[in-house]
């Protein structure tokens, strides 16, 4: 079986939104677990890192949960406060004039995501 390799053309500086659009969509795990990208929601055993390659070198994969839609609704978590100050912080880069990555939640300053054309 021949792997799946994806092939797109990358930015040479971040884009003010990544191609997840966190203003219109979030990811929920098998588990409940809800996050703004399927990268900072991955679901793995305890214990277990999760790595992404990016830029010739190794990154682990950090965990940003917004809640449990086990546990509250959908709208409670997107409306949250901890979503909304997330949500902002990309609101913030559509307005600069060369977005940096200093401003970004921690799990997105190193994601490849911002350089996908």
């Amino acid at each position: 079986m021949t792997p799946y390799v994806r092939l797109c053309a990358f930015a040479m500086d971040p884009l003010a939104i990544c191609t997840e659009n966190v203003f219109k969509a979030c990811f929920v795990s098998h588990r409940g677990e809800v996050s703004p990208c399927v990268l900072t929601g991955i679901s793995v055993k305890e214990g277990k890192p999760v790595e992404y390659y990016f830029q010739s070198r190794t990154y682990p994969l950090e965990k940003y949960l917004l809640g449990n839609v086990n546990t509250q609704s959908l709208a409670e978590i997107w409306n949250s406060k901890k979503a909304r100050d997330f949500r902002s912080r990309f609101a913030k880069r559509l307005t600069a004039e060369r977005p940096g990555m200093d401003e970004l939640p921690s799990p997105c300053r190193r994601c490849y995501k911002l350089f996908e054309q």
